[in-house]
């Protein structure tokens, strides 16, 4: 997560994909970036890795 000049970016790679994404997130409010990430991260649906 970056904010460069107040310009909100989410950058991340989903686990087996080779190409990182970036999410812009200017005019969120606090709550609405936390939402942002936990749709990009748990609720996304992707593939896990699994844990042993």
């Amino acid at each position: 997560m970056d904010f460069y000049k107040g310009i909100g970016t989410i950058y991340l790679k989903y686990w087996g994909d080779i190409q990182s994404h970036e999410v812009e997130v200017s005019g969120y409010t606090t709550s609405g970036i936390i939402l942002k990430i936990l749709e990009l991260t748990t609720l996304s649906g992707k593939s896990t890795r699994r844990r042993a």
